[in-house]
Parts: structure tokens; sequence; C-alpha cells
């Protein structure tokens, strides 16, 4: 089955070259993104010049040897070409809610037994950990982040929640990237390696670090 990667900004530039290195070679990745690269994301993302203009799934499909879908996440669009497929792992890269609330449905669809999501702010890294029969329960992100379920800012299908100060730039380092990026692995590769070993409880859900400290809990 393939692994679904939602997003390929400044944390999937990173994700997609260690992740070929930690599924098993015969596992296609895929990655959706409606997004146009631009000169400015190249202080964060891993892309070379030659591919500024280009939509950024096709770019790093074509650095990396991926599958691709220039467009962006959504049940009335995108997923209404996908009626029965069913995926490794959902791997949520996008930087709004509206997204993750999505891939987290997926999963309670049976879309998929995981899904790992990601994201960073200037300084701060995080990761967490979903699968079906979380929900509800404290290891829900619904639970634990509820505003999941209410904040509409940044979805780019929603154009009226692209205005004002989530329409602006906010700066990222290539650092913060790269560091969830790792969490996002790490918690893939617990789950899918040792958690046997372990009760539930003390399965790690989230990672998050600010530079001046690290967290993992298991919630």
């Amino acid at each position: 089955m393939s692994h679904l990667i939602i997003g390929a900004g400044g944390v999937s530039s990173w994700l997609v070259p260690l992740l070929r290195h930690t599924v098993s070679p015969g596992d296609p990745i895929r990655i959706i993104d409606g997004d146009i690269l631009e000169p400015r994301n190249l202080d964060r993302q891993i892309f070379g010049d030659q591919y500024i203009g280009w939509n950024k799934a096709e770019a790093l499909a074509e650095m990396h040897n991926v599958q691709y879908d220039p467009a962006y996440l959504s049940r009335e669009h995108w997923l209404i070409q996908e009626p029965a497929q069913v995926w490794a792992t959902i791997w949520c890269c996008a930087d709004n809610h509206p997204a993750r609330k999505l891939v987290l449905e997926l999963v309670d669809e049976k879309r998929a037994p995981m899904a790992i999501i990601g994201g960073n702010e200037y300084t701060d890294s995080e990761a967490y950990s979903y699968m079906a029969p979380w929900k509800g329960t404290p290891f829900d992100p619904r639970i634990f982040y509820p505003e999941i379920l209410t904040e509409e800012q940044g979805d780019p299908l929603n154009p009226f929640a692209c205005q004002g100060i989530a329409q602006q730039a906010h700066p990222q380092l290539a650092l913060a990237n790269y560091v969830a990026a790792g969490f996002m692995v790490h918690l893939y590769w617990f789950l899918t390696h040792h958690g046997h070993e372990v009760t539930i409880n003390n399965w790690p859900k989230l990672h998050h670090s600010n530079f001046a400290i690290f967290n993992s809990r298991s919630l």
C-alpha cells in the first residue's frame, strides 16, 4: 500500500528523503499538494532554484522518484476520485486544521491504520500520531487540540479563511522543519516496530521541541 503525504512544503521536503530510507522499498510514496513553489520558500525547503514555479508535489516527486497529485486534499474534489483507496499511513504535513481534521476522519473510516501529523512554527516543532481505536480518548488529537474541529484559518479551499493574518507568510527555520520531520518518522518507527513491547498507555503519542526543551508525551 502507498504512503500518502499531505502537503509538500517545509516539513515534507525533509520528510520525503528520510521516509524513502525508512519504509519498505516496495512501499510507494504519494504526495498531494496544490501549492506552487516560490522563491521565498527556498530558505527552509529543500528545493533547487530550477523548481521555482513548479507545483510543490510535482517537484518533490521529480527529486525523489515518488508519485504525486497537484491538488489540495478535500473530500469533495480529490477524495471523490479515490473512493476505495486505502493507504499504509497518512502523513499530514499541511499547515491548517481542516486538513488535519479530514486526515483523522480518514483513519476513523479505516482508510489507513494510522496518521502521523507534523508541523512547526519559527522555533517549535511537533508531531503526533493517531489510530482509530483512540477516537474520543485522551489520545485523540481532537481532544487535546479541540481547535482542530473548529478552526478554519489557512484552509486553501476556503477563500474566506485566507484573509488578513492567515494570508501572511509566517517565518520558519529550516531546522524546525527538519526536526518536525524527524519526530514524525520516529513516531512511525516506534508504532510499527516497538509498540508491542510496552502497553499502549506508555506509547509516545506526541513529540514537541522549541529548542530550549524537548517533550515526549504518552498523553
